[in-house]
């Protein structure tokens, strides 16, 4: 998929878990809802290579669950929603490269936390615009062994901060049974070991699953969560970050 079909695929669905805490009511009063999320995912990321002149090389971590507290206060149609990744630690598989002939060996690992911020407006019944901000923070550490490398790691240090736009739904299908989506886009500036290099990138992501109210006050959900940062450079191959997974929830409102 193009990138921009890709992003406009992520903008019909939305932004945060209020659309599965609203799934089933909509009330004229101040509702506070304390969500907590367990995400498996996977992270495709990419690497700068060693051996001057060839492509970033991709590589996959092993599956990682992340926990995401969250909390959205809501009033009549208007909402307000705090989600935080917490710090998470991640393993890549090593991958070997030939750099002047002699074959060497890097290690990755990284350290991963987001924080997301969002406003959202109920237009219509259980479809909501919404408008936010993002921030990644991305600690990648490379060990490299081999001819001319002492195997000393190295952090690199990234964050991206991006504000968004979105839209929030979510339908009823069954009793105590509903449908949500999420989704979010939004332009990024990249930082690297606290310098900006200037990359033109894009952030999107999408959720989508089904919500069940086991109670009057609590909403379990499960869905599938896709995320990615693509990073533009003057040249050579777009750089994506992508990040996918199943995604188990629960909500308490009060």
């Amino acid at each position: 998929m193009k990138p921009t079909m890709r992003l406009l695929a992520a903008a019909m669905f939305a932004t945060m878990t209020c659309a599965a805490a609203d799934a089933f009511a909509q009330e004229d009063k101040v509702t506070i809802t304390l969500g907590l999320r367990a995400w498996l995912n996977e992270w495709e990321t990419w690497f700068a290579p060693n051996n001057p002149g060839v492509n970033v090389i991709s590589d996959t971590s092993k599956s990682k669950l992340a926990v995401i507290p969250s909390v959205t206060v809501k009033y009549k149609d208007y909402f307000a929603s705090a989600g935080y990744f917490t710090k998470t630690s991640y393993n890549f598989p090593s991958y070997t490269e030939s750099v002047g002939g002699a074959i060497v060996q890097t290690s990755p690992s990284a350290e991963r936390q987001e924080f997301d911020l969002n406003f959202g407006w109920y237009f219509v019944p259980r479809v909501a615009l919404t408008v936010g901000y993002k921030r990644v923070r991305q600690d990648i550490t490379t060990s490299t062994t081999g001819v001319g490398f002492n195997g000393v790691p190295f952090t690199t240090k990234w964050t991206y901060n991006a504000p968004t736009i979105g839209i929030a739904a979510s339908a009823p299908i069954a009793d105590r049974v509903a449908l949500y989506g999420n989704g979010a886009i939004g332009p990024v500036t990249v930082t690297v070991n606290g310098s900006k290099p200037g990359t033109s990138a894009t952030y999107s992501a999408s959720e989508f699953g089904v919500a069940w109210q086991a109670a009057s006050n609590f909403t379990a959900t499960l869905g599938f969560k896709y995320q990615i940062i693509e990073q533009k450079p003057s040249s050579g191959l777009a750089q994506r970050d992508i990040s996918s997974g199943w995604v188990l929830g629960g909500l308490y409102t009060f």
